[in-house]
């Protein structure tokens, strides 16, 4: 009615614009386990030009380092402008995992939007975690000689664990095992060493955080290097002719048999004799050594093991004549005699040595009067006494069955 038009008009409606930046809003810096989701699920806001929330806008969700897993990876941001990822799964790996954030439309400010996470190693799992042994066969001893046991402790996906208590353990006897200084460091190992005095295959375990880990070594324990001391020998009495065996039982520091090292041994015959030479092996740590002695007498057998002499050597050995050998027995038979005259016979063993001894069979038999009666002395001479008349006889001899040289013989009563 004044002629002014109202000031007051109708509302305006003013719209979102376009899409004009993208903010991260959660689930930054965390940490899980390796396999496991963060607890909190990554999230961005989008805005537009003058910081409006903007719905509607499609959000993608991409794992970039990692190798984790997402769910829900594609997202519509809702009316407050936020989209949050389904879940963010760690890879298996420890260490940094990435995620990116991204919108399709081009000029957008903090596109894509990253996200960091750091994956931590997962619980213990003893049946992945590892016992080995190097090297995996050593010589016997008390310690001097080992194999290093080292021991990992991992999650289920092989990240190493630090921190958890060993403690190793072995199959068989005369063990010697040095525990691990402390636990697992940061590769997650453990090292101890084993040792053992008995020969044959233990089984070393260990137990990581309390529980048996999956995987055990075998080492193999094998005799140590031979010694004198620990090792022995025995010698028998010797017959002139016939082989001596000389046995050589080999030993470990530990007693244990030495199988594999007759280069280790010698064997020195003196005295009566003289001999030397290789030794064979005959099982179980058993050696021998083997001669014949052809002269009656004492042998002294020098037995060593690499250079130093087993206990009790040098061994005595006494050597015996062989039996009497008819082609080396000698008879005196004389060529003439008067009114009466002995016939002698010397037994001698092959190798040209007095038997010494009696027992043997000896026959003195003349042509026409037979079998004369043979006393036997005792020390290997055997006689016979003979008187016949007057003329010439042929006398054989023989030894043990066999004729002795020069039988037969002949001899002539002169009166």
């Amino acid at each position: 009615a004044d002629g002014f038009a109202s000031a007051i008009s109708s509302p305006i409606a003013l719209g979102v614009g376009a899409p004009a930046s993208i903010e991260l809003v959660m689930g930054d810096g965390q940490t899980a386990p390796v396999g496991s989701a963060v607890p909190v699920a990554p999230a961005v806001v989008v805005k537009d030009g003058t910081g409006n929330p903007v719905s509607g806008v499609p959000v993608n969700f991409v794992v970039t380092r990692g190798g984790g897993i997402v769910t829900g990876e594609d997202q519509i941001t809702g009316a407050d402008g936020i989209a949050a990822v389904g879940s963010w799964k760690m890879g298996k790996n420890t260490g940094d995992n990435t995620l990116e954030a991204r919108i399709g439309t081009s000029g957008v400010s903090g596109n894509p939007v990253v996200f960091h996470a750091t994956a931590e190693a997962g619980p213990l799992s003893p049946t992945k975690s590892t016992v080995s042994a190097s090297p995996a066969s050593i010589g016997a001893s008390t310690g001097s000689v080992f194999s290093t046991i080292t021991v990992k402790a991992v999650d289920d996906f092989g990240n190493p664990l630090r921190d958890i208590p060993v403690v190793i353990s072995a199959t068989g006897s005369g063990n010697t095992i040095v525990q691990p200084s402390g636990p697992t460091n940061a590769q997650g190992v453990a090292t101890g060493r084993f040792s053992s005095t008995s020969p044959g295959d233990h089984v070393v375990s260990a137990t990581v955080g309390g529980s048996a880990a999956g995987r055990t070594a075998t080492v193999k324990v094998t005799a140590g290097p031979p010694v004198a001391s620990t090792s022995s020998a025995q010698v028998g009495p010797g017959t002139a002719g016939a082989q001596t065996e000389v046995t050589i039982n080999l030993r470990d520091a530990s007693g244990n048999p030495v199988t594999g090292a007759p280069g280790s041994i010698s064997v020195t015959v003196s005295g009566a004799n003289s001999a030397s030479g290789p030794v064979a092996e005959t099982g179980g740590g058993a050696y021998v050594f083997r001669y014949t002695p052809v002269v009656a007498g004492t042998d002294q057998v020098q037995v060593q093991v690499n250079g130093a002499d087993v206990p009790g050597s040098p061994f005595s050995s006494t050597v015996s004549p062989g039996p009497a050998d008819p082609s080396r027995s000698v008879a005196n038979v004389p060529a003439t005699f008067f009114f009466s005259t002995t016939f002698s016979v010397t037994a001698v063993d092959a190798q040209g040595n007095l038997v010494g001894h009696g027992g043997e069979s000896v026959v003195i038999s003349v042509d026409g009067i037979g079998p004369l009666s043979v006393a036997d002395n005792g020390n290997g001479v055997y006689t016979a006494d003979f008187a016949p008349g007057v003329g010439a006889y042929t006398v054989n001899i023989t030894v043990n069955g066999g004729a002795i040289a020069g039988s037969p013989f002949t001899t002539q009563r002169v009166f």
